[in-house]
């Protein structure tokens, strides 16, 4: 599992210190070179080399921007309910928010994993009127990058809802599990089942999509390795004593594969 010894900080956003881990630089590169040389020739194959990979690079920084809203909105969301927060971290999955203690109750983790999809859906609609004012003043170039980003952040609002630990949904389920059973434990323990299944789901799936042909499944696969150590079983963790929260979610959900076009907690 990825571990933060390495990572850069880079400022700090509503008072919480914004960092980057050397690994964030891999999937930032691979991101920008999909998307310039995959999937911006089939949506517009009349742009220059040049414009395609200066309108790459806008689509990653600003989509790495939505990652760092979507752990914000975690991040606020438990400081507002006391907890502590450490900080916000880019790495090769994604980004999460390091929060200093669990949850106190069933009602704030439920709050504080909610507020992250519903910062990525709120972004899609944003992205999307931004797409729609675009494409009636001709703007194709600030149409194609507001359609990437509106998908993109559809996916990470969606894929983040799936009910395995560690993802949003994950602490969602296990929110609900926690105050219908009043054990923070045992609900611990059925949100951690819930994403070894998820991850092992994630990486047949990978898998199978590889034999197929789809070499982006690899990510897939790999995107589930990591998952399944993320939601590793609640014994090993109460042996580590008092331990923080993180929010994590995944960078691209299918990996740095270009977008289908759309004309038309450490």
């Amino acid at each position: 599992m990825v571990t933060f010894a390495r990572s850069m900080t880079v400022g700090r956003l509503a008072g919480v210190e914004i960092r980057i881990h050397w690994t964030w630089l891999l999937i930032a590169s691979a991101l920008t070179a999909s998307v310039a040389q995959v999937g911006l020739p089939e949506l517009q194959p009349g742009w220059s080399l040049g414009v395609r990979w200066a309108t790459a690079g806008v689509i990653s920084a600003l989509f790495f921007l939505s990652l760092v809203l979507h752990e914000l909105a975690h991040a606020v969301a438990a400081r507002n309910r006391g907890l502590p927060v450490l900080s916000i971290t880019l790495f090769l999955f994604g980004g999460v928010a390091t929060i200093g203690e669990e949850p106190r109750s069933p009602q704030d983790e439920l709050v504080i994993a909610a507020v992250g999809p519903i910062a990525s859906f709120t972004l899609m609609f944003l992205f999307g009127a931004l797409y729609e004012a675009s494409v009636l003043l001709d703007l194709p170039v600030a149409a194609t990058v507001f359609v990437y980003l509106a998908v993109v952040n559809l996916l990470v609002g969606a894929f983040n809802l799936l009910p395995g630990f560690p993802l949003d949904g994950g602490r969602m389920l296990r929110a609900v599990v926690w105050a219908a059973r009043r054990n923070f434990q045992r609900a611990t323990v059925l949100a951690g089942y819930a994403g070894r299944t998820l991850s092992g789901a994630l990486v047949a799936g990978g898998l199978a999509l590889v034999l197929w042909g789809a070499m982006g499944g690899a990510w897939l696969a790999f995107l589930g390795c990591f998952l399944w150590s993320a939601a590793m079983p609640p014994r090993r963790r109460r042996t580590q004593g008092p331990h923080r929260s993180s929010h994590q979610q995944p960078a691209v959900a299918n990996g740095p594969a270009p977008l289908p076009t759309a004309d038309g907690r450490r």
